[in-house]
């Protein structure tokens, strides 16, 4: 429903990964525990950080990342290119709960939803803690959490901190990251206003391919050992939720969210580097009516979503590129309940999109023939 469930009455196939299911499991990171469960393929590029993972649910394969939303308290964190999701930027130790929608929910929530959605629920309790994990691995995996959080009737907090780094099983291959994120609530008589909140960074090598003769002499060697990648980013999410009878409630946020990449490759035909910088604004209110439908309980969401991403890629010696797509999309869905075991559902969508893009065919370092030159 796009609210916030205990025991969602759905008629969907949803499963839950509890906060005792991820700690019951040796995994650290999320591509590692949605790898538990059945029907989500996990494909990652390689470490033990799961960098640059992709979800497929209902077997989508190669074009799995745009029919597989990813969510974190209900925002969408896939990205408008179809780039990599920044696994790091979600602390394992923040995580709640996660839901797992399998079959479409574009209604509610517009492209990319497909085959399923992942909603990625975080830690919003305010709950007296503080402490602290430390894990050791093999390949100098080690890795530190630190988790803050206080609240009483009129505010509350949420802090986590993530450092972790390993030196890989390959010749520059090693990574690292660091993650703080949390959340900030102020509770009103009826609803509350909060802010969440997420700073990243991370780097890693990119050791690459090697020919089988070099891979029999030493598996772990590697033709570019100054090849490296670094990300950094932020979110922040200001929100507020508000009751305005026992029966409509209000909710919306604004969201802003950055991206920086920069990769640096050295090989013998030249130096070559890439810089790619994402942002992303939106904004989506909804209204939750409970307006029952004589004697049978019955509720209808309305929301509005608003989405406006920009993409600006620069690499030495290669096109640079600039795009942008811009969204707008009106929604409700309707759930009437006939017993406590049979429903329907009923809901529409309807949205509009803009894409722009633009690339110049020569950004320097080579010469180009006539026919390659201006944009497009």
């Amino acid at each position: 429903t796009r609210f916030s469930e205990a025991d969602p009455s759905v008629a969907a196939n949803i499963s839950v990964i509890t906060r005792q299911d991820i700690r019951n499991t040796p995994a650290q990171n999320l591509p590692d525990v949605l790898s538990t469960k059945a029907g989500v393929d996990v494909s990652s590029l390689g470490g033990a950080m799961g960098r640059n993972s992709t979800v497929d649910m209902r077997g989508f394969g190669s074009t799995a990342t745009s029919n597989t939303l990813i969510l974190v308290d209900g925002l969408r964190v896939s990205p408008v290119d179809m780039g990599s999701i920044i696994w790091s930027s979600i602390p394992l130790e923040s995580v709640e709960r996660i839901e797992i929608i399998r079959g479409s929910g574009t209604v509610l929530y517009g492209d990319g939803a497909t085959g399923g959605v992942i909603n990625i629920i975080t830690n919003k309790s305010g709950l007296p803690v503080a402490g602290v994990t430390a894990t050791l691995g093999s390949y100098g995996y080690r890795g530190t959490d630190i988790q803050l959080a206080n609240g009483n009737d009129k505010a509350y907090y949420n802090l986590f901190v993530n450092y972790a780094a390993a030196d890989g099983y390959r010749d520059n291959s090693q990574q690292d990251q660091k993650t703080a994120s949390g959340r900030v609530g102020l509770l009103l008589d009826r609803g509350e206003v909060f802010a969440d909140f997420a700073i990243y960074k991370e780097s890693n090598g990119l050791p690459g391919s090697i020919f089988s003769a070099a891979y029999d002499d030493d598996p772990r060697s590697t033709r570019a050992p100054r090849n490296t990648e670094e990300r950094d980013g932020y979110r922040f999410r200001p929100g507020a939720t508000y009751r305005l009878n026992d029966r409509l409630t209000l909710e919306g946020e604004v969201s802003f969210e950055h991206q920086n990449l920069d990769a640096k490759y050295f090989s013998s035909f030249g130096d070559t580097a890439s810089d790619r910088i994402r942002d992303t604004t939106s904004f989506t209110p909804r209204l939750r009516w409970r307006h029952d439908l004589g004697a049978l309980p019955s509720e209808t969401v309305f929301g509005y979503d608003y989405y406006d991403g920009k993409v600006t890629s620069n690499n030495t010696g290669f096109a640079n590129q600039d795009a942008s797509q811009e969204s707008s999309a009106f929604y409700l869905q309707n759930v009437t309940k006939f017993t406590s075991n049979l429903s329907l559902t009923l809901g529409g969508r309807t949205e509009r999109m803009k894409q722009t893009a633009n690339q110049d065919a020569y950004a320097g370092g080579w010469s180009p023939s006539p026919a390659m030159e201006g944009s497009s």
